[in-house]
């Protein structure tokens, strides 16, 4: 019923709501890192937006949570076992990253749910926005003073000058870490353009956030964006010129075509990281796939299944080095019950969206290849406002025109 009175009485104009506050602060400010910053700036926005889930509560009373919400409270809730209380060897920090991303995605789809579409282009614009302004510091920053060695430790060749522009982010250590949080960005803007409104301003956005993500000096940045905006052409291409009527045949397609572009993606993906990497990156790359075949081969049932706890020393341990790829990671911090915990939710999302949660997911994806992406707010925060697009606001509007109908 009261779900019911806020559909039927949305007011026209508009006006700020405890919910817009809210999902405002869990949204907009999600790509405020700050390195130096303990926790970062973008945990005390999410920390001030829980003081309106009661209020929230007691508005509507009943609240409906789809299985999607309840996935990635289970992901959240498992992560927070595994992390804190099995694996006594775990790093705080990192943990606590790959764990409340899942609150990000609960909480932004929890109060933009009784938003209007108005009022959610309206937060999207401000993310792209702050999120342009901040990372536009960051950049000129690393680049104004470059910096020739990681940790104030290990001195890098001045032969290659490349790298002195990847290490004096305050954001994070390494500049891919902000060419990640760009890629989501980019196709954000892109999905938003494209698929929700043709305001010239998420055009305008799509370009500024390639430019910035050329100016990370990320290699994988650089080969995702390319294949991926490959691989999306290409779809629209086949849509366009394969019309199928059937339900079934057109989910088939669906199907077809995103394994399809998933192989070609990888396998291109792997290719131009072996002709435009020409130092020891690539065969990391490879090595980090037969270590985690051996990882699985000599650890305990118990730690396969649960993990061995997130923590960059059980990547040396193991490995030898940091795993620089998001699947084994997953694999080792998680083990295979936690790795498919989350499977479950990115399929239960692309569900929802569509299948145009592939738009950010491919993407985010392939240059998961290359980097341990604790650090994936923005990603979740990103699907979350395709949710709403794609499954929350057509689901609405079916229900107030039944409403008026009915009245």
């Amino acid at each position: 019923m009261n779900e019911n009175k806020y559909l039927l009485n949305k007011k026209c104009k508009f006006s700020i709501s405890v919910e817009y506050i809210c999902a405002f602060l869990v949204i907009v400010f999600c790509n405020c890192w700050y390195k130096a910053l303990k926790p970062a700036p973008l945990y005390y926005f999410l920390i001030m937006s829980l003081i309106g889930i009661p209020y929230v509560l007691y508005k509507y009373r009943k609240i409906k949570i789809s299985c999607t919400q309840i996935l990635s409270l289970i992901c959240f809730i498992y992560f927070l076992i595994t992390s804190v209380l099995i694996h006594y060897k775990t790093d705080i920090g990192m943990a606590s990253h790959s764990t409340v991303c899942f609150v990000f995605y609960f909480l932004s789809i929890f109060f933009m749910k009784y938003l209007t579409k108005d009022k959610v282009l309206n937060i999207t614009k401000y993310l792209c926005i702050v999120s342009f302004l901040y990372i536009s510091l960051e950049t000129f920053i690393r680049i104004i003073f470059p910096k020739n060695a990681v940790g104030d430790c290990i001195e890098l060749s001045m032969d290659s000058p490349y790298w002195a522009f990847k290490f004096n982010s305050f954001m994070f250590v390494d500049s891919n870490f902000v060419a990640l949080v760009l890629l989501v960005m980019v196709f954000l803007s892109f999905y938003m353009y494209k698929y929700v409104t043709k305001d010239g301003f998420y055009k305008l956005m799509t370009i500024a956030f390639l430019i910035l993500s050329i100016l990370t000096v990320s290699r994988a940045a650089y080969i995702a964006i390319i294949i991926s905006f490959a691989i999306f052409c290409g779809i629209d291409f086949c849509k366009k010129h394969l019309i199928i009527s059937k339900r079934k045949k057109r989910i088939t397609l669906k199907m077809l075509l995103f394994i399809f572009s998933s192989v070609i993606s990888f396998f291109l993906f792997f290719y131009g990281m072996y002709l435009f990497l020409s130092d020891d990156s690539f065969m990391t790359k490879i090595q980090i796939i037969i270590d985690l075949w051996e990882y699985i081969q000599k650890v305990s049932l118990w730690n396969l299944l649960i993990g061995s706890g997130s923590n960059l020393g059980i990547s040396i341990q193991y490995f030898g080095r940091f795993t620089h790829a998001l699947i084994p990671s997953y694999i080792v911090w998680y083990g295979f019950v936690g790795t498919s915990l989350v499977m479950f939710l990115w399929f239960s999302i692309i569900r929802d969206t569509r299948f145009k949660s592939l738009i950010i997911m491919v993407p985010t994806l392939l240059i998961g290849i290359a980097l341990t992406m604790s650090i994936i707010h923005v990603f979740y925060v990103a699907l979350a406002i395709m949710t709403y697009f794609e499954k929350i606001l057509p689901e609405r509007e079916s229900k107030e025109r039944l409403i008026v109908k009915n009245n």
